[in-house]
């Protein structure tokens, strides 16, 4: 039986792929359209806004917009819905944006309870027997599972785990919820 595992950073990201002008997304744009406050469009923090890209971090959002996809992400929990609701408000005035794919990504870094934990996960999700011939001390580093989606629309569900590159002993996990569409409406 396997330990417990702990979160301890996980983050929520809204990637869409289209047509994109990077300059209109500046953090004045998203107050004057009453999405975010004019005190969190002043504290903004830009990193850069250019004809092809635009990335600046408010209110614990950060977003990156380039020429062919917006990316709107949080780290703070609690903000996953007003995260929704900034996406869905700015694409709500910008409705003649043409969209062609949305993915709703959650990563988390989980820590195990023990290293032994820790190891007993990848080994049950990559078992070593089938390794031990062919390979010399093997084990996981990475493992991406897709499967098809179960609802109506077209895309995937794309699952990955390996081993936490911030948390000793700690498990990463990133689910990516992708949709695609047939029109760009």
């Amino acid at each position: 039986m396997m330990g417990k595992a702990a979160i301890k950073i996980e983050a929520v990201t809204i990637v869409l792929r289209g047509n994109f002008n990077p300059t209109i997304f500046q953090p004045q744009w998203f107050s004057t359209q009453g999405l975010v406050s004019d005190s969190a469009a002043d504290a903004a923090q830009i990193q850069i806004i250019h004809g092809q890209v635009c990335a600046f971090s408010m209110d614990s959002f950060d977003l990156q917009v380039t020429q062919d996809r917006f990316m709107a992400s949080t780290s703070d929990a609690a903000l996953y819905d007003p995260l929704r609701d900034l996406v869905v408000g700015t694409f709500s005035i910008l409705k003649h944006t043409p969209l062609r794919q949305m993915g709703l990504n959650y990563s988390v870094h989980m820590q195990a309870s023990s290293e032994n934990t820790w190891h007993q996960i990848g080994h049950r999700l990559a078992p070593k027997g089938f390794w031990e011939p062919l390979l010399e001390k093997p084990g996981m580093l990475s493992l991406t599972i897709q499967s098809l989606r179960t609802d109506s629309y077209k895309g995937y569900v794309n699952v990955k785990v390996e081993p936490s590159s911030r948390i000793n002993h700690g498990v990463f996990v990133d689910i990516n919820d992708h949709f695609e569409s047939e029109s760009p409406n």
